[in-house]
């Protein structure tokens, strides 16, 4: 150990720790190897400066042409925009609606991108295996209980 500061001490190498958090002085810790990350499935291709765009019309939408600006809105980002964008959208929309005093069903907008397509479908098939896990365990009573 190296006295680095006033602060205190500085190992010079990295050290294992034990169970129960004992130090092992003699061990070295080995770096694990890190796995490169999975490369996304959806790529956001945005222009440089259209998100800014997008934001500045939600910002100046009025109460009359909120639902076109709304909707213009959601074909542009349909096809290009990532989760976080589109949820992004999703909240400003909605605040700005609130704002204005109109109805905006948020739920709603923006479920056809192409960004939460996997996820929904993921999510569908998760459902449809617990349903038919539960389909078999109600069969599996039934047949236990006519004796």
């Amino acid at each position: 150990l190296l006295s680095s500061t006033a602060l205190g001490f500085v190992p010079v190498m990295p050290i294992a720790r034990a169970p129960f958090g004992v130090l092992k002085a003699d061990a070295v810790v080995e770096e694990e190897a890190t796995e490169a990350p999975a490369t996304p499935k959806f790529k956001a291709s945005f222009a440089k400066g259209e998100l800014a765009g997008i934001n500045r019309k939600i910002a100046k939408a009025e109460a009359a042409s909120f639902s076109a600006v709304a909707k213009e809105i959601e074909s542009q980002i349909a096809d290009k925009s990532g989760r976080n964008f589109l949820a992004k959208a999703r909240r400003r929309l909605s605040n700005k609606a609130k704002d204005l005093g109109i109805d905006f069903d948020a739920s709603s907008w923006g479920t056809g991108a192409k960004c939460v397509e996997s996820r929904r479908a993921k999510q569908d098939a998760y459902v449809k295996a617990k349903i038919e896990e539960l389909a078999a365990a109600a069969e599996e009573e039934k047949e236990e209980e006519p004796a």
